[in-house]
């Protein structure tokens, strides 16, 4: 990655772009408790991830991966769980 600088006066100041993509996906709820996270406790990760302008691919994979995890933790759980077994359900509904 190469950055472009403009003197101004005594300084040199980077040529930077916002790029706007249209995003067809919102972040759910992983992604934006990392944005949270990294705006907080890891700044230069996440002035990184904005210059590239890899900011909201990174977030969605987070939030897609944290998601199938919890899915397969919550299916694994169900199973395991005699009382969440439809078996169960059946014979005593409350």
């Amino acid at each position: 990655m190469s950055i472009s600088y403009t003197k101004v006066g005594d300084y040199l100041l980077p040529n930077l772009k916002i790029v706007d993509k249209n995003h067809k996906e919102n972040l759910n709820k992983y992604g934006l408790l990392r944005l949270n996270f990294i705006k907080k406790y890891r700044k230069n990760f996440y002035f990184q991830l904005i210059m590239e302008g890899n900011l909201y691919q990174y977030l969605l994979s987070v939030g897609k991966i944290s998601e199938e995890k919890v899915n397969d933790l919550m299916q694994k759980f169900i199973k395991n769980d005699n009382k969440l077994s439809e078996k169960f359900k059946e014979k005593d509904s409350l």
